[in-house]
């Protein structure tokens, strides 16, 4: 796996649509290569009811 040096940009907070599932969303910046792209990340507990 290559390591690369990000700089993160934004975040969101969002849920599936089943509501489940709470994950992340990073927009990340590649500082090597200048490239942007969204990266999701789950989080580790189910989401309890609102």
């Amino acid at each position: 796996m290559v390591r690369a040096e990000i700089k993160v940009l934004d975040f969101e907070d969002k849920r599936s649509k089943d509501k489940k599932t709470e994950y992340c969303r990073f927009k990340c910046e590649y500082v090597d290569n200048g490239g942007i792209k969204w990266i999701s990340a789950f989080k580790k507990w189910p989401a309890e009811v609102e």
